[in-house]
């Protein structure tokens, strides 16, 4: 229809934003772990004693990525000498198709991002899981460098992620929530932390920082009023 009225076919283009109100209204809040609550699911995955839920969910807290870049992973991806993790591809489960890896959405998306060095050490340990199994399995075992994959080296769905997860939180007494709230934990606790906006904003892949903003402004209303608070005692 815009074709159409620049062509002057047609006078007005009723499906445009001039004729189309926005919806708003107030977004709705997603439950994540506090900070407690998040240290208390670290020590659970600490103790797990399946290593691929163990060891992706420990990427999930650690680097708060999606759950289809989780799934993406490859060792390529991971550089232990400068203890980064570059994300650059997804894993979709497409109906009728299946499972398919995918680029990145936006060049955002795709990042290089520094890694914890107690995830560095995890990481370490899960290669050293991983090369034992990949041997042990043999000519069963698709040439891949996945982190996570199933039996013979095929990918797995995202899904599982949330299935693994919600199984550790109800064992564990915690909250149930689910995966994208522990990329909303990570992003929480980076900011009560006194990361920059924009550091914060990167590592999250959005393509604003106002992005980050606007969705954590009730988080960001909460430490404005308790810097205030920090102020004020300091000049009573």
């Amino acid at each position: 229809m815009a074709n159409a009225k620049r062509e002057r076919l047609i006078e007005h283009n009723f499906a445009s934003k001039d004729y189309i109100l926005p919806i708003r209204g107030d977004k709705p809040e997603v439950r994540i772990l506090n900070d407690v609550e998040a240290k208390q699911f670290v020590k659970a995955l600490d103790k797990e004693e399946n290593y691929q839920w163990k060891y992706s969910l420990l990427i999930a807290i650690f680097m708060g990525i999606r759950r289809g870049k989780l799934a993406g992973l490859q060792w390529q991806d991971i550089d232990f000498e400068n203890k980064t993790m570059t994300i650059a591809r997804s894993v979709q489960d497409i109906p009728k198709y299946g499972l398919m890896i995918k680029d990145p959405k936006t060049e955002n998306s795709k990042r290089v991002m520094s890694m914890p060095d107690k995830l560095i050490e995890y990481l370490k340990e899960y290669k050293v899981w991983w090369d034992r199994r990949k041997s042990y399995f043999g000519d069963r075992w698709k040439d891949t460098k996945m982190l996570f994959c199933n039996e013979n080296g095929k990918l797995i769905s995202p899904g599982l992620f949330r299935v693994w997860l919600q199984k550790i939180l109800f064992r564990e007494g915690l909250p149930i929530v689910t995966l994208h709230s522990i990329r909303h934990t990570n992003i929480t606790l980076q900011l009560m932390a006194g990361v920059d906006m924009k550091t914060v904003s990167v590592r999250a892949g959005h393509a604003r920082a106002s992005t980050t903003s606007d969705f954590y402004s009730h988080f960001i209303k909460n430490s404005d009023i308790h810097a205030s608070e920090v102020i004020n005692k300091i000049f009573e």
